[in-house]
């Protein structure tokens, strides 16, 4: 087999929620009376690239960070940006916060620097963000039509522009802890063994953090209980979580460490914007949900587009989102703008892309202004992939001759209650990669050896990590050993906690009790090892020290010595579930050291074919085996 070298290369699903009980505690990050921290824009806002600003009048929302204690009138932002030579000297950058104006700069061509003080909202009150909105006038001539018409007018603003913030001596609380922008999480597991639910509370609590910060460079660690000696030395960056089998409380905040139960782990993952203290105990209440897939659940917020032009907002979604394969699938989408003006006359347009492909539009009348719109949408099935981007355009142009400055820009916003809703499709073709993460959401049950070691935990939670990240589905599922196999049944009938039982917990005092849905989850498999009786099953033999494989659709052949170590991540059926087998050769921990290493994620979960990807030290590549 020829492996291929490979280089490194879409909010969470929302668990709805009600905190009964609410209590502040002091706690953690005693850093002195001030502490100042600088993150760029890469690190707090998920500006990968640079952001290009291009037309008449671009803008770029983004939402920033906000903690207690922040002195705003000590705080800064400075903006590094770079103009093309056809911005003209009337060209401007205006920076807004929360829609109260900061600063305006007159822009000029090449690299700059601006630095702008955040004093004006000293005396605002934020949530958990502040929306930083910078807006751009560019201009090259007196026509706006043949400005927006130009390829050589805009502007870079550079990832690399940094948040200045001014903390006082603050009370901070495990939200925080989440939300402060880190580059390193240490997990740090006790002692082996461990317990099947401190197993699933390391698996779930991996992927959410996989999830809470994709986009951004931040890496995470397994580390064994002696590695919590070097959280002394740790930078403002790093933050250590360290998982217990039980303790007094929860979750209990520390310093830059956090201690937690897979009881505390639970409650983080349901309820984790809520959560305002230092320590406490966590219980659960079921409750029923709707189905319907809200912008909302995303992560979009009510959002106002300005200007001329072609106004754009993407929305990316994946199919396991919606909760597989849909045979139809409808937008209903509510919106709303501003009034075209008499004069100068001009046409307005609302378009709806899907994967690029245009699947609706309709005319903006001119007249009065209306109340919020409300458009169904048909989405073809046949346009959709395994990751999707969801693209609402309005297009506005004056009337041919009146492209002159001082044209009043049209404006609309787009409303974050739109939802999707439809039918699934039910198919049965083979299972490859592609149909991860689709079929491989709602419960996994993750067989794990009866002793599973530091890497066999650690390759289940990249795994798993992987397919949670792509899409925001709920984080769910059961460590099973391979004991469990023989007697596994579907799960219990789901059961509501006595009334008596809650106002009991509510005198105890000092709990959090969230409110979760019950799992009516569609089941799938994530197998690690290779328990006897399923392999089988699985679209790949082994026999011996051989792995034995279909024709390899255009690779090298390529032959394992039975030494050689290796591991195989392959797709298959278990209990008439989908699965993901994952079984090793030859020497285990290099085995699994070889996945680790070429395994990155998500990002490579992207890239694989087939249905078997073997992995070994040298490379990896994959197959199609029948």
């Amino acid at each position: 087999m020829h492996l291929r070298r490979r280089g490194k290369g879409m909010k969470s699903w929302v668990l709805f929620g009600i905190l009964l009980a609410l209590v502040a505690f002091a706690c953690a990050f005693a850093w002195g009376e001030e502490l100042r921290l600088s993150f760029t824009l890469e690190e707090c806002a998920g500006l990968r690239t640079d952001a290009i600003l291009a037309g008449p009048s671009p803008s770029l929302a983004l939402y920033l960070p906000v903690f207690p204690k922040t002195s705003f009138r000590e705080s800064s932002l400075t903006l590094r940006y770079a103009a093309t030579p056809a911005c003209g000297e009337d060209s401007t950058l205006m920076v807004y916060g929360e829609d109260v104006f900061l600063a305006a700069f007159p822009i000029f061509p090449g690299e700059h620097e601006l630095r702008i003080p955040l004093s004006s909202l000293a005396d605002s009150s934020f949530g958990d963000t502040v929306k930083l909105e910078i807006r751009a006038t560019l201009r090259k001539s007196d026509n706006l039509c043949e400005d927006l018409l130009a390829e050589d007018l805009f502007l870079h603003i550079r990832k690399d522009s940094t948040l200045n913030l001014s903390l006082s001596k603050a009370t901070w609380t495990v939200r925080d802890f989440l939300r402060l922008p880190a580059r390193h999480f240490h997990l740090v597991l006790p002692e082996a063994p461990w317990s099947q639910p401190l197993c699933g509370a390391y698996l779930k609590l991996y992927a959410f953090l996989r999830r809470n910060f994709r986009g951004l460079p931040v890496t995470i660690h397994t580390d064994p209980p002696g590695a919590l000696r070097r959280s002394e030395e740790a930078t403002p960056k790093e933050r250590w979580i360290v998982l217990r089998e039980r303790a007094l409380r929860d979750v209990e905040l520390s310093g830059n460490t956090l201690y937690l139960t897979p009881r505390g782990v639970d409650g983080l993952i349901a309820e984790s914007p809520l959560f305002v203290g230092q320590s406490f105990r966590v219980r659960s209440v079921l409750f029923a949900r709707e189905s319907r897939r809200t912008f909302r659940d995303f992560g979009f917020r009510n959002t106002t587009l300005r200007g001329i032009g072609d106004l754009r907002e993407r929305l990316y979604f994946t199919l396991a989102d919606l909760g597989g394969a849909p045979r139809s699938l409808w937008l209903t989408l509510f919106w709303a703008s501003t009034p075209l003006p008499e004069t100068p006359r001009g046409e307005a347009f609302l378009k709806v892309f899907l994967n690029g492909s245009l699947v609706f539009v309709r005319k903006i009348p001119s007249g009065a202004r209306q109340a919020v719109r409300k458009e169904r949408i048909f989405l073809p099935a046949r346009l959709l992939g395994r990751e999707n981007a969801l693209e609402l355009a309005f297009s506005y142009f004056p009337e041919v001759g009146n492209c002159r400055r001082g044209t009043m820009p049209f404006e609309a916003t787009i409303f974050e209650d739109s939802y999707f809703s439809g039918m699934l499709a039910k198919g049965e073709a083979p299972l490859t990669f592609a149909d991860a993460p689709t079929l491989f959401s709602g419960k996994a049950y993750v067989v794990l050896p009866e002793n599973p070691s530091l890497e066999e935990l650690e390759v289940a939670g990249r795994i798993y990590g992987a397919l949670r990240e792509i899409d925001a589905t709920p984080l769910a599922l059961e460590v099973l050993f391979p004991k469990d196999l023989k007697a596994f049944r579907r799960g219990q009938p789901t059961s509501f906690p006595n009334p008596a039982v809650i106002a009991k917990w509510l005198k105890t005092g000092n709990f959090r009790l969230l409110f979760s849905p019950p799992p009516v989850l569609p089941e799938y498999f994530l197998i690690i090892g290779h328990p006897e009786g399923l392999l089988p099953e699985a679209p790949a033999a082994l026999a011996g020290d051989t792995l034995t494989l279909s024709h390899l659709f255009g690779l090298e052949t390529f032959a394992l010595s039975p030494d050689d170590p290796w591991s195989a991540l392959t797709v298959g059926e278990f209990s008439r579930k989908p699965a993901l087998y994952l079984f090793t050769s030859g020497r285990k921990d290099l085995a699994l050291a070889a996945f680790l290493r070429h395994f990155e994620g998500a990002e490579t979960l992207r890239t694989l074919q087939g249905n078997v990807a073997l992995f070994t030290l040298r490379g990896f590549g994959e197959t199609q085996a029948t």
